[in-house]
């Protein structure tokens, strides 16, 4: 065993003596090599680092009357680091040395409670302060030290954002302004880290079913009342123009068949068809669902029928149940929030029947214009009738509240 794998023994063994629970152990490979700058132009280089922690996950969180900034403490947290450093003058095997760097007793840090007491809470930004009660190596310059305990918080801070992620009620405690000193919220030095853009916890909580599904109900509603009041139950779709020929043996037949002047709907029969899908990703949300046109229709206005004589008249093609899954996502950390349509498919249909008025003697052409149409379908009507749909549902969620719903979304947590 080498040198840096007997001190990992040796501190997961430390970590054990603690009597903590060993699930809260977390390691962080920190960048696995990094470098630290000398004034005098050289640098430390860092190899093969290892970052370890453990702590009870329960935080103390201390709140404040007049504010929504509060501290937390997390208990018996002891830390160890690890790695192999190089020193200036060259990276020969013989200038590297064994480092290590140790804190221990309680995580400090000052964050913005989210939500209200009486329910689960969550802290969304924050930062935390490292204990001070250092075990350093002799042999462990100062400012790789500092970038250490850089890289340390780092590393930490994703796991303290799953910990502060759901902050229950028999947590808060009611904090005194004096507690914590110099990282107490009332601390000057405090109200300037806070001023800055500090990283957002990404939430983890699930919206129901029942919400979920209400929201993408809610959103239809909105949607086909749009379409209603601009009358666009009816999307134009391409025209569709089929040049055929039969041989019979003897002789070759030739044929034409268009369709023109197409509509697709009825969108005002849009609907919900399954549960829908809220996904939350930090401030990122993505709401994903199936919804339904039921007994969609393409409808040409026109349709010309050439094989030996010329037919015209009106074409309707019932498709039955369409299905369209839509997904729609908003950042909130964008300002101003917008929503955006992320995708719209169309799914494909099965069994269309054909109604052709005038078709008359060639009724017997049926069969095929199903199929020249249904493969215009997949090729090409499906692709305009998303792109359509996506750029009218993209007008109306435009003029959506964003700041309303997010309001909205909030309190479904």
């Amino acid at each position: 065993m080498d040198s840096r794998g007997y001190f990992l023994v040796i501190s997961l063994l430390a970590l054990m003596s603690r009597n903590l629970s060993f699930a809260n152990y977390v390691e962080c490979e920190l960048n696995g090599e990094f470098e630290v700058p000398l004034r005098s132009g050289g640098k430390y280089i860092i190899q093969g680092s290892v970052f370890m922690a453990d702590y009870s996950r329960d935080a103390s969180v201390y709140i404040y009357p007049d504010t929504n900034l509060v501290n937390f403490v997390f208990h018996n947290f002891s830390t160890f680091f690890t790695g192999m450093m190089t020193l200036p003058r060259n990276r020969n095997v013989a200038s590297k040395h064994l480092i290590t760097w140790g804190d221990m007793g309680e995580l400090i840090g000052i964050g913005e409670l989210k939500n209200a007491i009486d329910e689960d809470s969550m802290i969304l930004r924050h930062h935390v302060f490292l204990p001070g009660k250092r075990s350093v190596s002799k042999n462990l310059p100062v400012p790789v030290r500092v970038k250490i305990e850089e890289l340390a918080e780092m590393c930490l801070r994703q796991y303290v954002c799953k910990d502060l992620n759901s902050v229950r009620p028999d947590q808060l405690k009611v904090g005194d302004s004096d507690q914590f000193g110099p990282v107490s919220v009332y601390s000057p030095s405090v109200s300037v880290i806070m001023a800055q853009e500090l990283p957002v916890c990404p939430i983890k909580k699930k919206i129901s079913q029942e919400n979920a599904n209400g929201l993408v109900d809610h959103a239809v509603e909105y949607f086909v009342e749009k379409i209603r009041q601009k009358k666009l139950r009816e999307l134009n779709v391409p025209d569709t123009t089929k040049e055929f020929s039969f041989d019979n043996g003897m002789f070759v037949t030739n044929g034409i068949f268009k369709a023109m002047n197409g509509k697709f709907g009825d969108l005002k029969t849009l609907r919900r068809r399954g549960n829908a899908k809220y996904v939350i990703d930090g401030e990122k949300h993505t709401i994903t669902s199936d919804l339904e046109i039921p007994n969609a229709i393409l409808k040409y206005q026109n349709y010309k029928l050439t094989y030996g004589i010329d037919i015209d008249g009106k074409l309707e093609v019932k498709l039955g149940d369409v299905t369209v899954t839509g997904a729609i996502e908003v950042d909130f950390a964008e300002t101003p929030c917008t929503f955006f349509v992320k995708s719209v498919k169309i799914s494909d249909f099965e069994n269309p029947t054909v109604d052709a008025t005038g078709i008359g003697p060639l009724s017997g052409m049926i069969p095929r214009i199903i199929s020249w149409v249904s493969n215009d379908w997949k090729k090409d009507i499906i692709r305009k009738v998303e792109i359509e749909v996506t750029k009218y549902a993209q007008r109306v969620v435009q003029n959506i509240d964003c700041d309303q719903f997010r309001n909205k979304i909030s309190k479904l947590f």
